[in-house]
């Protein structure tokens, strides 16, 4: 059996891509450079400390996935100055899902992405830790403020980081810390 491997399942817009960078793609250009957003240059720093702390592979749930292969994506992440270079995309090909799933059209987006990291996580046994950061809520579990669990959602995520201020994506107080914490468990 191979080394065991610490992936981060990453989303692009609202983690590492923020509104400042929105709407400067050249539609329709040849050069993956010119078609993709800026990444916002604080959150590269971020996104590579962490890189340099746990070693981590870097699995895009991005929708950013639907626009190219992943050696373009590839180029991107050198370009943009990403120490480390993507490793796969999730998927929706195969989806599995459970029976008696209870599909809510309000969280149609979050379900799908969340069954997407789950089904990795089944198909690649040589995951040792894992995170998932993305803007939308795909937690598992729902507290109050006296951090009582409120709610349980059946297809939300145990190991995820919610960047909930997309302006500010992992640049927001303690979202590098979280995302180090759940690679480098033991």
């Amino acid at each position: 059996m191979g080394e065991k491997i610490n992936v981060l399942f990453l989303d692009h817009d609202g983690v590492i891509c923020l509104p400042d960078q929105w709407g400067r793609r050249s539609e329709g250009s040849l050069e993956i450079d010119k078609y993709f957003d800026k990444f916002d240059k604080k959150s590269i720093k971020i996104l590579n400390e962490i890189i340099e702390k746990t070693n981590c592979e870097i699995v895009i749930s991005s929708d950013w996935r639907f626009h190219c292969k992943i050696d373009l994506m590839q180029e991107l992440y050198l370009k943009r100055g990403i120490l480390k270079l993507p490793f796969d995309y999730t998927t929706i090909d195969g989806l599995e899902i459970p029976d008696n799933f209870n599909w809510q059209s309000k969280f149609e987006s979050e379900q799908t992405r969340s069954l997407e990291i789950i089904q990795y996580l089944n198909s690649n046994p040589i995951i040792k830790n894992w995170v998932a950061v993305d803007d939308m809520d795909l937690r598992k579990f729902l507290s109050n403020k006296k951090s009582e669990i409120i709610e349980v959602r059946d297809w939300g995520l145990e190991n995820f980081v919610w960047t909930s201020k997309y302006n500010e994506g992992i640049k927001q107080c303690s979202i590098k810390n979280k995302i180090i914490d759940f690679l480098t468990r033991n």
